[in-house]
């Protein structure tokens, strides 16, 4: 195996990196900082550099019901990658430890909307009771910073998967999947915190910046996305952005949703957040990213997916919402929405899916985009560029990301 080489991010590295036998015994992770996440944990190390991003994500046990474990990872990479960004490089479907173990890897190299790339590592191991421990790698791309890591990450998440360890509760039992009912956000989740025209100052706002957090996708997945964040001039930040400024009531919010909000710095020039167990920490973020310029407009349609429910921790129910909006530079504008569902039971297994679509005149204000639709309908909704680099490829619009067709 030392002979085989994998290409990664356009950069080739020996397959005894990647693919050499590891260690069959557990072994800490430390020096890294472990967060639980809804029923995953995501690890990242506590002595990553300025800019560099390094997180290994663990779900729960998931049962593939008889799917090929190959076809499954190549699946679940392809629609994960595609919802953070552009896939630039790609490897095939590969050995990961002893060949033999069933143990699987493959890597895409992915261009962010905001510029910039991330490396994807997905792996798969096999456990004795017939799930699969499922791990997923979000990294900076240089290798200084993968090779750095990787060779842990590779250890803990094989040999936890031959001793069948799974992501654990604090009290240290294995958590069983189990359904439970999840929806999308979506505009009523803030009309508690939501008064038109006598919201936050702007000249409170510090501006606006994309932090990488955790959310759930199709099937109750656990993917690594920015999402916007409000960073205020007196130290606090909103991890959200669902509401427009001009009608965000702070107060309401911290009641509705206390545990959204955060402390922040800046220390020799860099981000701080504060967190409740260790302290000040250092922060991932990128921006500030802009708003809309006065009377600029958008061209072309952009697209966006979200979703949820429990297939990727065995379960049988799972969502997605695919939005569209086309916009024309006199200042029109059209959208669709299609929603899909499945679920599963014992004996009956029901798919249903609707589509609906609006039309009507749009203006850019600032962090804000007005829709006035052709009933007679006005929506005031949260905007915000998602590129740091001049481009328009993409936006978020009430905290979703929505990304420009090329």
């Amino acid at each position: 195996m030392d002979g085989v080489r994998t290409r990664i991010g356009g950069v080739a590295i020996g397959a005894a990196l990647l693919l050499a036998p590891l260690c069959s015994h557990a072994q800490s992770m430390e020096g890294w900082k472990i967060t639980k996440t809804g029923m995953s944990l995501i690890a990242t190390p506590a002595n990553l550099g300025a800019g560099e991003v390094f997180t290994m994500t663990v779900e729960p046990p998931i049962n593939l019901l008889g799917k090929d474990p190959k076809e499954w990872l190549a699946a679940r990479a392809a629609e994960e990658a595609g919802t953070l960004g552009t896939v630039t490089d790609a490897t095939p479907v590969a050995p990961l430890g002893e060949p033999g173990r069933g143990a699987w890897l493959l890597v895409r190299t992915v261009k962010l909307p905001t510029g910039g790339e991330r490396l994807l590592g997905y792996f798969l191991a096999p456990r004795t009771d017939g799930t699969i421990m499922f791990a997923r790698i979000l990294s900076s791309p240089e290798p200084a910073i993968y090779k750095k890591y990787l060779p842990e990450v590779i250890r803990s998440f094989l040999s936890a998967a031959a001793k069948d360890k799974s992501p654990s509760t604090s009290s240290g039992e294995r958590p069983v999947a189990k359904t439970t009912k999840r929806k999308p956000r979506n505009k009523s989740s803030s009309e508690n915190y939501t008064k038109v025209g006598i919201g936050a100052n702007r000249k409170d706002v510090a501006g606006i910046y994309l932090r990488l957090a955790p959310q759930m996708g199709f099937g109750g997945m656990i993917m690594m996305n920015y999402q916007p964040t409000v960073m205020f001039k007196d130290g606090t930040y909103y991890e959200d952005y669902d509401v427009p400024l001009p009608d965000f009531d702070r107060q309401a919010a911290r009641v509705a949703r206390p545990t959204a909000w955060g402390k922040w710095r800046k220390q020799g020039g860099m981000f701080q957040e504060y967190d409740s167990k260790d302290g000040w920490e250092k922060a991932e973020w990128l921006g500030p990213v802009p708003g809309g310029k006065p009377g600029e407009k958008l061209t072309g349609r952009y697209t966006s997916f979200t979703g949820g429910g429990d297939t990727a921790m065995g379960g049988g129910n799972a969502y997605g919402v695919s939005g569209g909006m086309v916009f024309s530079p006199d200042g029109r504008f059209t959208t669709d929405t299609s929603v899909g569902l499945t679920a599963e039971s014992a004996d009956m297994r029901t798919t249903a899916s609707s589509r609906s679509g609006k039309e009507g005149t749009y203006v850019l204000d600032g962090y804000m985009l007005v829709m006035k639709f052709s009933d007679g309908r006005v929506e005031r909704r949260a905007f915000v560029f998602m590129d740091t680099d001049g481009k328009r490829d993409g936006f978020y619009v009430d905290g979703t990301p929505y990304t420009k067709k090329k």
